[in-house]
């Protein structure tokens, strides 16, 4: 089974209707949820509840990120010292040379660490970063 991870911003398209890529990506990603393991860092969970405090009230916040935690066959890891160290690692490597920025550099060194085979994301510079240290990336805006 493919392990996966799905990055905030396709989170955030799949959750709120009122982004333009949210049809887009809803049907691609929901097959995603079905199929693959998931695991993704607390620092992205995060970022995708920090998007939605801003447009939904405090139920439908809560529910919409209890909703994605609860998915069967996702992972929420941590971010201790020795995924610090590897994040710090791949932005000394990539950071000057492709403008990756830290939070991207926490999602590589998730990846790494977990063993993860994918990556799901919008993001060009990730995807760059990503395929370059040889993980599947998909764009489901794109693809």
């Amino acid at each position: 089974m493919t392990t996966t991870y799905v990055d905030s911003n396709i989170w955030i398209y799949f959750f709120d209707s009122e982004t333009p890529e949210h049809g887009v990506v809803l049907d691609k990603t929901r097959r995603i949820l079905q199929t693959d393991e998931l695991v993704i860092n607390i620092v992205a969970v995060i970022e995708v509840a920090h998007y939605l405090s801003k447009r939904l009230d405090g139920v439908e916040l809560r529910t919409r990120m209890n909703a994605m935690l609860d998915l069967i066959g996702m992972e929420v890891t941590g971010f201790d010292e020795a995924l610090l160290r590897e994040s710090i690692e791949i932005l000394s490597e990539y950071a000057a040379s492709s403008n990756l920025g830290g939070r991207d550099a926490v999602i590589l060194a998730t990846m790494k660490t977990y063993g993860v085979d994918r990556l799901v994301t919008q993001d060009k510079t990730l995807k760059d970063v990503a395929t370059s240290l040889g993980f599947d990336v998909v764009d489901p805006v794109k693809d």
